[in-house]
């Protein structure tokens, strides 16, 4: 067999020279508006019907919105990230929805003796209802998209469309959460959804 082989040259295609071999062609690098012009491209072909952004500032929505209409913008937002207040402010002047993601997200602020924790007592529910009512109150664009698979965790996601919160409660559980740090150990921590 060996004589088979032909004659090491002394490189290989593992070579650091060589190696990884170079793609046939490499892929072209995209700008942000061309990527949502083929969006646009395939809305006008009616093979998509609305057009979503994710984890996008003001500046992009801006930049997406000269293209094609914006139907919606999800980002990461909770009591304890409030980054994109602005994106929320921009996007409910003009009716785009707000999807927040990881929307009940509660840092230390959630602990037994906070004002989340005393108002979700006050209004009879659980403290992370009260950070999904919170959301609903915030702006009238917000869609949270809390995750669950227990039907009883859906039904508690669910009623808590139905919370009503005082200005002066959604104003507490508002200047709380602009103050939380990030849980006792600097991470998130979530807490039960049981009362």
């Amino acid at each position: 067999m060996r004589s088979a082989l032909p004659p090491s040259t002394g490189t290989s295609p593992r070579s650091s020279n060589s190696w990884p071999p170079s793609p046939p062609c490499s892929p072209k690098q995209y700008g942000f508006a061309e990527q949502i012009g083929a969006l646009k491209q395939l809305q006008d072909e009616g093979k998509v019907r609305h057009i979503g952004l994710s984890e996008v500032g003001v500046a992009e929505i801006e930049t997406a919105a000269e293209v094609a209409p914006i139907a919606a913008v999800q980002n990461m937002y909770n009591l304890a990230t409030r980054d994109h207040d602005p994106v929320i402010d921009y996007t409910a002047e003009r009716c785009i929805a707000f999807v927040p993601f990881f929307p009940i997200a509660l840092g230390g602020h959630a602990g037994p003796d906070s004002p989340l924790t005393a108002v979700a007592k006050a209004v009879g529910v659980t403290p992370a209802q009260t950070a999904r009512a919170w959301l609903l109150h915030r702006a009238p664009n917000m869609v949270p998209i809390p995750g669950t698979s227990p039907p009883d965790h859906l039904k508690e996601n669910l009623h808590a469309a139905d919370i009503t919160l005082s200005e002066g409660q959604f104003r507490r559980i508002d200047e709380e959460g602009r103050g939380a740090a990030y849980g006792s150990q600097g991470g998130m921590t979530n807490p039960s959804t049981s009362a």
